[in-house]
């Protein structure tokens, strides 16, 4: 969990190009919080009496600054028509992302300055969910983006949260992930596309590599709202151990990804741990 929020972003998920970035007012304004997350779990009582927890209730309650006039005309929007949305948000210590496709209600509020109240509630099972490699959470809150998957763990193949592009033979044991470059394509395994339209925010990619036989390339790819690749920042890694990367989010950008390449030539392999990305270069998460 992170302590507080600087910065939200939501997204119109009927039409994904509709993304607004608001400042969280953390303190002065009536309902303002440092954070605005809560979860709460539910619990069933059996003929012992004892508890069995059976799901979480998730709600994000914050009061931002209101926007332009533009911003303002998609929140109306996203609200009058009853879309869901996706909202992702930032602190020094880590993200927030709220990837459930949830509708989202918004009051005007008049207090010292004109602030907007915006409210989630979306109800879940304890713990990651779905089959792998797609197992994942609908909320999290944390130090690295990717533990959006259950990520220590995948199929036989790749790691939750990751898929691998042409000319790549891959497998996973027990949160270790192999890459091969099986021909003269140069693709990546990559993760899936996490919302964080944060432009300007330091990122850092980070994996723990246990073996390789060259010299693998890995780092951040950044997207538009239409999915295209905007640019891809890369580092070679050096020997074995953590490695890490760090560069600034471009302009435009909605979408992250972490990948990697096992090496230029066809049999170079790679084989790592506990990729990563975060914020205030972090390179050791916590789950």
């Amino acid at each position: 969990m992170i302590p507080l929020l600087s910065n939200v972003a939501v997204q119109d998920q009927s039409v994904v190009t509709n993304i607004v970035t608001l400042d969280n007012i953390m303190s002065g304004v009536d309902g303002s919080s440092v954070f605005g997350y809560n979860l709460e779990t539910k619990n069933l009582e059996v003929n012992d009496k004892q508890k069995q927890q059976y799901a979480h209730t998730h709600t994000f309650d914050i009061r931002v600054v209101q926007g332009t006039s533009a911003e303002l005309a998609i929140l109306r929007a996203i609200v009058d028509n009853n879309r869901t949305v996706k909202v992702s948000g930032h602190s020094p210590d880590g993200f927030f992302l709220w990837d459930e496709p949830t509708v989202m209600t918004r009051n005007t509020q008049f207090d010292q300055i004109v602030a907007d109240a915006l409210l989630l509630t979306h109800d879940t099972t304890i713990g990651y969910r779905g089959t792998a490699p797609l197992k994942k959470l609908g909320v999290y809150a944390g130090d690295n983006a990717l533990a959006l998957y259950d990520i220590l763990s995948g199929s036989a193949s790749v790691l939750n949260g990751f898929s691998a592009g042409a000319g790549l033979t891959v497998s996973q044991v027990g949160g270790q992930q192999t890459v091969t470059r099986a021909s003269g394509s140069n693709t990546y395994l990559s993760s899936e596309s996490i919302f964080f339209p944060f432009v300007g925010v330091s990122i850092t990619a980070s994996l723990d590599i246990t073996s390789s036989t060259a010299t693998p390339v890995f780092g951040i790819q950044f997207l538009d709202s239409s999915g295209s690749v905007i640019s891809t920042s890369t580092a070679n890694a050096s020997g074995t151990d953590v490695q890490s990367h760090t560069t600034t989010i471009p302009a435009t950008t909605a979408y992250i990804k972490f990948v990697i390449n096992p090496g230029n030539t066809a049999t170079n392999e790679v084989q790592f741990i506990k990729p990563m990305l975060a914020l205030a270069g972090r390179t050791q998460f916590s789950l």
